[in-house]
């Protein structure tokens, strides 16, 4: 019998792609709530005839593997130490940028913001611990999201994408993960074009990454490389239903008008991260908050310059 919690990730960025950047359980531990890979390989069916009806046995023919995984949100501790979750942004095909804000010397915040360049796209090296095995992937790519409930902590979840190394009997490793709390999603401080303050209880962001895997009859599982190769970011929340003369949600959505959307997870220094979307309405509707009228909200993320309809700061 083996348990379900005894399970660890680890995440590196690799330096050439597909290579193994063998993480470390002290300095690339991530804490997850759930990591759950499964294979996504081509299963080839045998429609070869015989004497009976019974059916031949097939094969499968490899391919990638797919890692569901689930996280707290959470900063570093220390402004001047990227976190660890962002390498899982910079997989995402997010750039990551160093910001010494004030000019003195230091830096005080990590700056996510997201890339068009598919050469620049980064990759991982994953080590997921299942009590007593080990599964090793490389050439990971990632699809985010994001989900903040008030009360609650917030959560990015990561489908992960990329090759199986290897796969070995080995124990869970003792490790050492960020000394940093989850941030649970109060003080919001949201703002809609740096004006109007929104009542809402929620808030999702997915950017639903299109992860295309290169097929190549050389390659030994028939795949050679695993791309990022378009997104659709998308989202929701539900504010307060107010009359038009203070928001009108309406007009916005009938104009195509876009919005710029900020709201704040976290408080302290080093456990702080705020997020900046350019948000256009794509649909308008009424809810029911226990008897509170609300609008339901979803909405795509654009552009306006490119690759700045998310933004994403640890501070």
């Amino acid at each position: 019998m083996r348990a379900a919690r005894l399970t660890v990730l680890l995440a590196k960025i690799e330096d050439t792609y597909g290579v193994d950047a063998v993480p470390d359980p002290l300095k690339d531990a991530i804490p997850v709530v759930s990591a759950d890979p499964s294979p996504d390989y081509k299963f080839l069916e045998n429609d070869e005839l015989s004497p009976t009806l019974s059916k031949r046995p097939g094969m499968s023919a490899g391919g990638t593997w797919r890692i569901e995984v689930k996280t707290k949100i959470r900063g570093s501790g220390d402004k001047t130490k990227e976190p660890r979750l962002g390498r899982l942004l910079e997989a995402a095909s997010f750039s990551k940028e160093a910001v010494d804000s004030d000019g003195d010397g230091y830096v005080d915040a990590y700056k996510y913001r997201l890339t068009s360049d598919m050469e620049a796209q980064k990759s991982l090296t994953v080590y997921l611990y299942k009590d007593g095995e080990l599964y090793k992937f490389v050439g990971c790519k990632v699809d985010p999201s994001l989900d903040a409930n008030v009360r609650e902590l917030g959560e990015f979840s990561f489908t992960v994408v990329g090759k199986l190394a290897e796969r070995v009997e080995a124990p869970v490793p003792a490790v050492e993960y960020e000394s940093t709390k989850p941030i649970a999603f109060v003080d919001a401080l949201c703002k809609i074009d740096n004006t109007y303050s929104p009542r809402f209880s929620k808030v999702s962001i997915g950017l639903n990454n299109q992860i295309t895997a290169i097929e190549d009859a050389n390659s030994p599982d028939g795949i050679w490389k695993v791309f990022i190769t378009d997104r659709k970011p998308s989202g929701s929340f539900d504010p307060l239903a107010v009359k038009p003369s203070e928001y009108d949600f309406l007009t916005k959505f009938q104009n195509g008008d876009v919005a710029d959307l900020k709201f704040t997870l976290g408080k302290e220094e080093g456990n702080k991260v705020e997020i900046e979307a350019k948000i256009q309405l794509s649909d308008f509707k009424f809810g029911d908050r226990e008897g509170v009228l609300t609008n339901e909200l979803p909405f795509n993320l654009v552009t306006n310059t490119g690759d700045d309809e998310l933004v994403i700061w640890f501070k």
